[in-house]
Formats: C-alpha cells, sequence, structure tokens
C-alpha cells in the first residue's frame, strides 16, 4: 500500500524496511498550457510568456510538498533518467530549481506584460495538490503573474476542464498534473507520443492525452519518424528532437519527476515494481522470517534493473 503522505517524514527519518521507494519515472507534477486559452489578450498562446512560465516556478519548494528529495527530483525536461532515450537536458535554467523570477519578468515585458498578467490555474482539489497549488501561486507572484486558482474533482478536470470547449472558454490557463509511462526502459514513446502528438485531428475533436491542444507539425514529423525509425539508437535520437521542440515551445513546465514508494510487510521479497502502483505478483515470496534479511529485492532505495525494464 502506499501510507499516508502525513507519514512519510517519520518513515523515511526512521529508515523503515518496510518503506521501499522507487524512482520510477513519473513526470509528475507538471504543467499543462492551455494554448486555447483568449485570457489576458490570449497571453499563452504567446512564447515568450510560455518561457516566462519556466523561469517563474520554484520547484525546490514544490519538491518539499512532494516528501522532498528522498521522494523526487527536479525535473527541466520530459524524458526522466530512467528512459534509455535519456540525454540531460536544461532549456531553462532556473538555479537549481528556484526559479528565476528577474528573467521571467523581463520576458513577460517583451511579451507586453510590463506590469505583469493573470493567469487561472486549475488542479484536483484534495491530496497535496491544492497546497502545491498555492506554492506555485506564490512562486509566480515573484515574476508578476497572478495566480487565480481553480480547484476541480479528478473527474472535472478530465471530463470538463480538459475537454475543447473548456479550452477554448478561458476556463483554465494552466492546469497541474502528471503522468505515468506504461512501462520502464525504451519508453520515450510513452511520454511524448500522446501528450504531443496532434496528427489528424481537428480543434473539437479529443485530442486525448494532449492536454493543452499542443500543435506542432515539426514535433509531429519527429514522432513519426521515430517511431518508424530502423532502429533503437535512431529512435532514440528523434525522440529526443522532438522532446526539444516541445520545450523550446514551452508547451509544457515540467517540475519533478517523482519516485514510487510502498510499505509492505518485512517478509516480502522480490517485490518488482511496474509503472502506475503495480508489481510483479508471480515474482513475490515470502520470507519465514521477519525484518530486513535482505534476501531477494528489499530496502528503502532501489531502481529497476535489466529484469524488468
Amino acid at each position: 500500500i502506499q501510507p499516508p503522505t502525513g507519514k512519510l517524514t517519520e518513515l523515511l527519518g526512521g529508515d523503515d524496511p518496510r518503506l521501499e521507494v522507487w524512482p520510477a519515472g513519473l513526470l509528475s507534477p507538471y504543467l499543462v498550457v492551455n494554448f486555447l486559452s483568449p485570457n489576458s489578450a490570449n497571453a499563452t498562446s504567446k512564447l515568450a510568456v510560455r518561457m516566462a512560465l519556466q523561469y517563474a516556478v520554484n520547484k525546490t519548494a514544490v519538491s518539499q510538498v512532494w516528501g522532498g528529495p528522498q521522494l523526487n527530483d527536479i525535473a527541466d525536461q520530459i524524458l526522466p533518467p530512467l528512459c534509455t532515450a535519456h540525454r540531460s537536458f536544461c532549456p531553462y535554467p532556473n538555479n537549481g530549481g528556484t526559479g528565476d523570477p528577474d528573467t521571467a519578468r523581463r520576458l513577460l515585458a517583451e511579451a507586453g506584460y510590463p506590469d505583469g498578467v493573470t493567469l487561472k490555474l486549475v488542479f484536483r482539489n484534495r491530496d497535496i495538490h491544492p497546497e502545491t497549488a498555492r506554492e506555485l501561486r506564490v512562486s509566480m507572484a515573484r515574476a508578476g503573474i497572478d495566480i487565480e486558482l481553480v480547484p476541480a474533482s479528478i473527474n472535472e478536470l478530465f471530463s470538463t476542464y480538459f475537454s475543447p470547449a473548456a479550452a477554448r472558454q478561458g476556463r483554465w490557463d494552466l492546469a497541474l498534473t502528471g503522468w505515468e509511462p506504461d512501462w520502464y526502459g525504451n519508453n520515450a514513446r510513452t511520454y511524448l507520443q500522446p501528450l504531443f502528438d496532434s496528427s489528424g485531428v481537428s480543434e473539437n475533436d479529443d485530442w486525448s492525452s494532449n492536454f493543452g491542444y499542443y500543435r506542432s507539425v515539426r514535433t509531429n514529423e519527429l514522432l513519426t519518424a521515430a517511431l518508424t525509425a530502423r532502429s533503437e539508437d535512431e529512435a532514440a535520437e528523434l525522440f529526443r528532437a522532438a522532446e526539444g521542440e516541445v520545450l523550446y515551445d514551452a508547451a509544457i513546465v515540467p517540475i519533478l519527476f517523482a519516485h514510487q514508494y510502498w510499505f509492505h510487510s518485512t517478509r516480502i521479497r522480490n517485490w518488482l515494481p511496474y509503472p502506475v502502483l503495480n508489481g510483479d505478483l508471480t515474482a513475490i515470496w515470502l520470507s519465514s522470517r521477519n525484518g530486513d534479511d535482505r534476501e531477494g529485492r528489499s530496502g528503502r532505495l532501489s531502481s529497476p534493473d535489466s529484469k524488468h525494464q
């Protein structure tokens, strides 16, 4: 099971062997930018405004809400280190995650907002998401970005706010959400294709997980080429190029690569996690002894190996 967030500090501080933490490649949380919003004179359709958002966010503050560096890493890109196509990439230097509000203000002024801009942020109304949204509002204010908080249930977020009509009506400008890969290892496709491919869709279509209605002919071309590449190395290079296009277009604001964590009996052995909080039940066995005797896989912090990538 996942222990309550309020218990994590105690469990981590006590080095409890029943708590297991895995770097899982979760792009969570991140900010989706609504390209269709008419708010503040179509502010989010302007590249300089979207770039300002990259510098405005204090990712370190959000990291603390999400359990701190033991449970997450600062994300400056889309593909995490666990992805075989990953190469370290930071197009918007942010002082180690704390942000650069001065650069954000300069970009806003270049975009025609010398006195700042107001944007609506929709977020899930439970768990740690409201606190995350409040931290984002505080950090954005440093850069002259006034955030109007729009809480919503998870059903409302995905069925109502992410609809084309709500996006065009300006019911939100930014959305706080997250993404989990479908498998480990060679998985660049599971991030880039669903989130950013706009091939063959019209404005009124279901854009699936491309929540911000981001459209880029070049990104589509790179994704198509990657999916039909003749080798894994060639595909990885094309996926990295597509990642670069999305980031230079500032279609999202990456914030964290969150780890997954579980609390289980000390008798559990060989727990091999899958994404989305699942595990290989066929590999599990129970030790006759309680305690962390290190038979099989157990322990506080691990990372996937080749057996299940």
